[in-house]
């Protein structure tokens, strides 16, 4: 069967150890960036290049959240460690966080973005921010 989105767990650190569950707060985690590097060599005896393997780059995984104003909200813990230039770390369960599911977590990352609110006058739609974190990686596990 298919997995969606719309149960996913996602939480949030500051040291990568204490997490706090922000599925009440969060509407969307997306991946970029991790492209290997390729290397290519032509010679003059193949029509084709010869290829080799290099490291991969780096990630960087946006989020949405809902805007609130509580000083251990979302948005104040983002603020801060984009203020103050500190490590940041999410962590998500596509299929809710039960044991046996899948949980990807990225190492400490950096928010790279002011992650500020803003808005529409005509809109009546909640407030949220966006954050996006660069990390130079992200491991799976299964939940136990």
């Amino acid at each position: 069967m298919a997995i969606s989105f719309a149960s996913c767990k996602v939480e949030r650190s500051t040291n990568g150890s204490v997490w706090t569950d922000i599925r009440a707060d969060a509407a969307m985690i997306r991946v970029s960036g991790g492209e290997r590097k390729m290397g290519k060599f032509f010679n003059f005896s193949l029509d084709y290049p010869v290829l080799t393997r290099g490291k991969r780059d780096s990630l960087q995984v946006a989020s949405r959240s809902i805007y609130s104003e509580g000083a251990a909200d979302t948005f104040e813990v983002a603020r801060a460690a984009y203020e103050n230039g500190t490590d940041f770390y999410l962590r998500w369960s596509p299929e809710g966080g039960a044991i046996g599911d899948f949980l990807f977590t990225m190492a400490a990352g950096t928010i790279t973005n002011p992650p500020y609110p803003g808005g529409e006058a005509e809109s009546a739609d909640p407030v949220t921010f966006e954050m996006n974190v660069e990390t130079a990686l992200i491991t799976k596990s299964v939940i136990s």
